[in-house]
């Protein structure tokens, strides 16, 4: 616990450094302060979700359904992944643990790119997809803090929740790589009307999500509900409209969104 801990806080700090970094880049690059932006965006967020309205409730009945069915299936998907392991499995779903550090960083650094070589698109999509993955990620700390559900590893029982705990072992439900798989998948697919990037993208986030399954750090009912935040979250993050099939970064060319 105390190698995880330190691991975890040298992963902050780094992040924390990035985040530094953007800020003073920021200030020294855009004249539009995208700080205002991002508490600004984050109200706007955060207040959607207690909005009542035809689409939020048609959203939030599909969620609990979803969540609700997930719940009855923890246990038989935890005995079939076991019983259906292998070395193909565990090399694609073994790559997830840093995922968010990775998606994250990548994110900064588009921002930056943008900003440095005054490439709008490019700092504006580094931009959305932080605010996406920060703000969906905040919920779910939330959610997990409240919940206290003990994880897959450490117990078979899918129903053992300990409210209020925040021990690593309670912190299962959701799943935050999950949440922000989709939450940055999420915004990378709606950048695009390529079906071939939009199923990349997606899979992308599904098998990030279902990894934490397969190595049982997740009930499979945690990453339905990490993604059901992280997509959502993902859409209200993403601009329909001003879609781009391609975002070129100097001094060479690079594709994106696909």
């Amino acid at each position: 616990m105390a190698l995880l801990e330190m691991r975890l806080n040298l992963i902050n700090n780094f992040l924390l450094s990035l985040i530094i970094i953007l800020l003073c880049y920021s200030r020294s690059f855009s004249q539009n302060y995208d700080e205002v932006r991002f508490f600004k965006d984050g109200s706007n967020y955060y207040s959607s979700i207690f909005k009542i309205n035809p689409s939020n409730a048609k959203n939030y009945v599909f969620s609990a359904g979803a969540i609700t069915g997930s719940l009855l299936l923890d246990s038989q998907i935890k005995n079939f992944v076991n019983q259906n392991r292998n070395g193909v499995y565990d090399i694609v779903f073994g790559f997830e643990k840093r995922m968010p550090e990775a998606l994250f960083t990548s994110s900064l650094l588009l921002y930056l790119h943008g900003s440095v070589y005054d490439n709008n698109k490019n700092r504006d999509l580094g931009f959305r997809l932080a605010e996406s993955m920060f703000f969906s990620g905040t919920i779910t700390t939330l959610i997990k803090m409240i919940s206290g559900r003990t994880r897959a590893y450490a117990t078979n029982d899918p129903y053992e929740f300990s409210f209020f705990e925040i021990d690593w072992e309670r912190t299962s439900f959701p799943s935050g790589h999950a949440t922000i798989g989709f939450a940055f998948s999420t915004v990378m697919a709606n950048e695009t009307e390529s079906v071939t990037g939009k199923v990349l993208w997606y899979t992308l986030a599904g098998v990030i999500a279902f990894s934490r399954v397969y190595n049982e750090d997740h009930w499979f009912s945690d990453i339905v509900f990490g993604s059901l935040i992280g997509y959502f979250t993902g859409q209200f993050f993403s601009k329909p409209g001003e879609k781009s099939d391609e975002t070129i970064i100097p001094p060479i060319s690079f594709t994106i969104p696909f």
